[in-house]
């Protein structure tokens, strides 16, 4: 699986919250986690987050798992615990907070969890389609019939979520399960780029770049060409 990542404090922030990572040890998966709480709190939620899934998540641990989505969302637990200790433990860092989406891979499936509006596309036969499902007010709006689709991006609640990591003592996570096909792809991104470009044009990018490097560097390029508002993280993969 060929995966690169680009990330980008975008053209206001003064910071960037954004942590991603990809694994290169005998496990595949990929993590984007975008962290709130000011400048410093979000920083370090985001990285705590990621640092507690690269040490929970060994080969052995997961060799022995005989149900991979429950110890994707055990690892998922620990991770939240780990940053609400350390919000409720310091003073300066209380609220702090950060969303989550990973992909796994394992065989022939994908696993794909999330928690707040970092989101994960999949990319098959030219077509693009949004496996995870946003935790945020105007995604409550839309299923409700509140607000149509093409409201959503103007909303000025836009950037409330309403499921994060490290907030409370439990989270719920969404799993999804995806079965591979050969060139299937996948970006993992934050609302940084999600907020600013539209799925099609993701799809566009992703199909006319040479590799998966150039399609991240590029889509953060055009999210900070759309006005940058926020930190801008994205991570594209294909099989």
């Amino acid at each position: 699986m060929n995966m690169s990542a680009c990330t980008h404090k975008g053209k206001i922030r003064s910071a960037n919250e954004d942590n991603c990572y990809i694994s290169t040890g005998d496990l595949t998966y990929l993590v984007v986690a975008d962290g709130m709480g000011g400048h410093k709190g979000g920083k370090i939620a985001s990285s705590t987050v990621i640092e507690c899934i690269k040490s929970y998540l060994s080969a052995d641990r997961m060799k022995n798992c005989e149900n991979i989505p429950e110890c994707l969302l055990k690892c998922v637990d620990y991770a939240n615990l780990t940053v609400y200790k350390k919000a409720s433990s310091e003073e300066n860092l209380v609220g702090m907070g950060t969303t989550l989406v990973m992909l796994y891979i394992s065989g022939d499936t994908a696993y794909v969890l999330n928690v707040g509006d970092s989101r994960c596309y999949q990319i098959r036969d030219k077509k693009i389609k949004q496996i995870t499902k946003d935790h945020s007010v105007v995604q409550e709006l839309f299923d409700n019939g509140k607000i149509e689709f093409s409201d959503m991006k103007k909303h000025p609640n836009k950037n409330i979520i309403t499921r994060a990591i490290g907030t409370d003592f439990n989270v719920k996570c969404d799993v999804f399960e995806v079965y591979l096909k050969e060139d299937d792809g996948f970006i993992l991104c934050s609302d940084g780029l999600s907020n600013m470009i539209e799925d099609e044009e993701i799809l566009k990018i992703f199909l006319e770049s040479s590799d998966t490097k150039e399609c991240a560097n590029k889509l953060v390029e055009m999210a900070n060409d759309a006005g940058g508002t926020d930190n801008i993280t994205v991570i594209a993969a294909k099989m």
